[in-house]
């Protein structure tokens, strides 16, 4: 869905915007998802240098650890959509506040940087790997 806007020119946003979500294939996406949360994945998606750079710099790392760092991107993004906070995090994946720590430490150890310096590339980085944390828990 595109955002609400007003006049004929609203819509026509309106409907460019619903246009560029619905292009991001399913498996990237909710059934049903407004454009301002996957503005910056449809608008990087369509930039090869930039989505390879994110997916060279921020995942591949993560996919050296032993699951191929799907459990690191699942922690990663339940910690995105939980705005950082570790109890909310480690609810969202059903394991301890201190298993979230140790694996954001791990993140940040195979990233070679702080989370926080990293963060709204990361969050894209995630959204255009498609991973989904509410479909596989822990």
């Amino acid at each position: 869905m595109g955002e609400p806007s007003a006049g004929v020119d609203g819509w026509r946003l309106t409907h460019r915007q619903a246009g560029a979500v619905h292009s991001i294939p399913l498996g990237e996406r909710p059934t049903q998802a407004h454009y301002a949360e996957f503005a910056l994945a449809a608008s990087v998606r369509d930039d090869e240098l930039l989505t390879s750079s994110l997916r060279e710099i921020y995942l591949k790392p993560l996919s050296r650890d032993r699951d191929g760092g799907d459990t690191l991107r699942r922690t990663l993004r339940a910690h995105l959509d939980a705005d950082g906070g570790i109890l909310s995090t480690a609810a969202l994946l059903g394991v301890s506040r201190q298993t979230v720590s140790t694996r954001l430490k791990k993140a940040e150890r195979h990233l070679g940087r702080p989370l926080n310096s990293c963060l709204p590339e990361l969050d894209v980085a995630l959204r255009l790997s498609g991973l989904d944390p509410r479909r596989t828990a822990g």
